[in-house]
Order: structure tokens, then sequence, then C-alpha cells
């Protein structure tokens, strides 16, 4: 699943990049989280979360905050 989700990623950052916006890659990233966050539901909570804080957020704004605009 992780793989999914930071190909999602990925391509996200580089229509940011280019400025060019699809549909479908915000749904691969949607779809990829939902199916993580549901893979931990049977996780306690502070595992849960700790993996939502420091994997999937954290990276994924470290991401797509250092993504150059194309000018």
């Amino acid at each position: 699943l992780f793989p999914y989700f930071w190909s999602g990623i990925a391509l996200l950052k580089k229509e940011i990049e280019s400025g060019v916006s699809k549909i479908s890659t915000k749904i691969i990233v949607a779809m990829s989280s939902i199916f993580i966050i549901s893979a931990f539901v049977s996780a306690t909570l502070y595992e849960l979360w700790l993996v939502i804080a420091l994997v999937i957020v954290v990276m994924a704004v470290y991401s797509l905050k250092f993504t150059k605009k194309k000018s």
C-alpha cells in the first residue's frame, strides 16, 4: 500500500511543478490513503495516530512543501 501512496505523491508533486492537475492522481492518493488507514484500524489508537502523523501526513506535506512551481 505504501508504494501506491508514494507513487501518487510523486505524481502529485510532478503535477504541481508542471502546473497541470489531474483528478486521477488525486483519486490515487486518496484511495491509497484510505487503504493504508484501514490497514491500521486493527492496531491500537496510539499506533494508528503515530503512523498517520509520522508516515503519511509529515512526509506528504514535506514532499509537497518543497516542490518548485514552474514559472
